[in-house]
């Protein structure tokens, strides 16, 4: 099935009016250096979700989850 691609910064917007963002700017960096921005657009919110959900490496060098709103099982 095709879904049509959803702009990253649509998808941003769209969770945060849900509750649901970054725990920071450098985490959001972080995601968009990490996955391709292509990948995070082809599946709208899946790939997204999936990678607010990862850890990912503070200024200071702690690794932390990406979104405190989201729960990796």
């Amino acid at each position: 099935m095709f879904v049509d691609p959803v702009g990253l910064e649509e998808q941003i917007a769209a969770l945060k009016d849900c509750g649901i963002e970054p725990v920071s700017s450098l985490a959001l960096k972080y995601i968009v250096d990490e996955f391709d921005r292509e990948y995070l657009e082809s599946k709208p919110y899946d790939h997204l979700l999936a990678a607010l959900g990862c850890e990912y490496e503070d200024s200071q060098g702690v690794w932390g989850p990406a979104s405190p709103h989201i729960s990796r099982l």
